[in-house]
């Protein structure tokens, strides 16, 4: 009969077994770990990135202010990037043009936190200055929510992959909500903050910023001719043309005898018959140009000169006619935009089957634009008499524009061709007067109008923007630096 195993496992056969046990159990936590990590947020939404006082935002709240900020900063400058050979495409991993020392990406990374701390700087002042989130906040909100959800219809996707393609994977709903009440409570203190000191800039104050920085306003109106030589390396030159001794001569000759009265006459005489000289108009001097350099080097109304230009081989006779302050007029407005789309065309080539397609997909979207129109309609009968805090209301409600959705639709200190034409139309109308409505219909939709009033004199306005954006801007760094705020790495690597 066999001995029944009675051994048991030594000392070293257990270490090993729990070693392996813990191994495994490890595994398994860093698997879940990963797995709730990566694909369903909840420690992002759990982790706070950035603190200031009592004030919180989470990695998530973070992430959609980066991500806010990266697709602002590229709509707003994106086109002169790719003038400078920028791959929009791939910018993240390309050099920063105008800092060498990091990528593109880190750079955004730097203004989203640049932004984040700023909100719950906002957010810790206007806390402590009694302010609670309003229900006009709650209604821009939703109403940019809602524009979240229209959009997502309009691309034809889910919600979901919609967020997950703005603000990355595992965003909700609820999450953009929570990060724009938290941001629309802080710019609501902004707009507060930036009103009390426009406010305060007095007359007194433009008046000396623009005698600091009059050539950044000042606009002239001057004749000009150029007489060009041929460069002494240019082989290919016309061996008639002057040289530049020659063409100095000339210039010097010409200018001797030009006055405004007689300027085209007195060149005539020493060009050919395709000869052309300019009358330049209001060109402000903050433009380039030798001529420009020239006025904004002390010439006096009625002063002329020859003025060389070496890079482009020429010499300028200038007649300056008048230097001066333009004084244009502005308007603020606020408007209510309900979207529309231009119809398809088809291709010279497309099948017989593509063009009853896209025929079928215009008539559809016809049937959409009249809806917009009749949409327009509806909220102008609504507000024909409403007063300008009625209309902003709606604005915020109804207004497809997101460049102004949160403001009440407003546009401040309008200058004439600001706007597309018939906008611009609409709003310089001589008996255009506070409180008119009206639709006016513009490429990008059906604009239901509110014309609140004459705005600034042009060159007033910008100079209280900047004088009230740089009070702003030492007022939020003061605040910051006070405030102590942490960042914590861990929220931010959960971005």
């Amino acid at each position: 009969m066999a001995k029944k195993n009675t051994a048991v496992k030594s000392d070293g056969q257990k270490g090993v077994t729990i070693a392996l046990i813990a191994f495994l159990v490890l595994a398994v936590l860093i698997a879940a770990y990963s797995f709730i990590r990566y694909n369903t947020g909840v420690f992002q939404r759990a982790t706070t990135a950035v603190s200031v006082g009592d004030q919180k935002l989470s990695a998530m709240d973070v992430r959609i202010i980066y991500k806010d900020t990266r697709a602002s900063y590229l709509s707003q400058y994106g086109s002169i990037l790719e003038m400078y050979g920028v791959d929009l495409a791939n910018i993240d991993t390309q050099q920063c043009l105008f800092d060498s020392s990091m990528t593109w990406g880190q750079y955004f990374l730097n203004q989203g936190l640049n932004s984040a701390v700023n909100t719950a700087t906002l957010m810790d002042l206007a806390a402590k200055d009694g302010r609670e989130i309003t229900d006009e906040i709650k209604a821009s909100v939703k109403a940019n929510v809602d524009g979240v959800k229209d959009a997502a219809e309009e691309a034809g996707i889910s919600v979901k992959k919609y967020l997950a393609g703005v603000y990355g994977s595992h965003t909700t709903l609820s999450d953009v909500e929570s990060a724009m009440t938290k941001q629309y409570f802080a710019n609501e203190y902004y707009k507060d903050v930036n009103a009390g000191f426009k406010a305060e800039i007095t007359d007194d104050a433009v008046n000396v910023y623009y005698n600091e920085h009059k050539d950044e306003f000042d606009a002239a109106d001057y004749y000009t001719y150029s007489v060009p030589y041929k460069a002494e390396d240019d082989e290919d030159a016309d061996p008639n043309a002057l040289t530049q001794e020659q063409a100095k001569a000339r210039a010097d000759e010409i200018l001797e005898k030009v006055t405004a009265e007689n300027f085209d006459e007195v060149v005539k005489a020493y060009a050919d018959e395709n000869f052309e000289t300019a009358f330049v108009e209001n060109n402000p001097l903050s433009n380039y140009g030798v001529d420009v350099d020239w006025i904004k080097d002390g010439a006096e109304d009625g002063a002329k000169a020859v003025v060389p230009d070496e890079s482009s081989h020429e010499f300028l006779v200038v007649l300056l006619v008048k230097r001066y302050l333009p004084e244009e007029p502005t308007v603020n407005v606020r408007h209510i935009l309900i979207k529309t789309e231009e119809p398809a065309t088809p291709a010279e080539d497309a099948t017989d089957e593509e063009k009853a397609n896209i025929e079928k997909a215009n008539e559809e979207l016809a049937k959409k634009n009249e809806e917009a129109k009749a949409k327009a309609e509806d909220i102008l009968s609504k507000l024909k008499n409403a007063t300008e805090d009625e209309f902003a209301k709606a604005a915020t409600e109804y207004t497809e524009d997101t460049g102004s959705k949160s403001n009440g639709g407003l546009y401040e200190n309008v200058v004439q061709g600001e706007m597309v034409a018939e906008f611009n139309d609409w709003c310089f109308d001589e008996s255009r007067k506070p409180g008119d409505t009206d639709i006016v219909e513009t490429d990008y939709g059906y604009h239901v109008m509110y014309f609140v009033s004459q705005g600034d004199v042009a060159y007033v306005a910008t100079i209280k923007n900047t004088l009230t954006s740089d009070k702003y801007q030492e007022f939020i760094n003061d605040a910051v630096d006070k405030s102590e705020y942490k960042i914590n790495n861990l929220g931010i690597s959960l971005m």
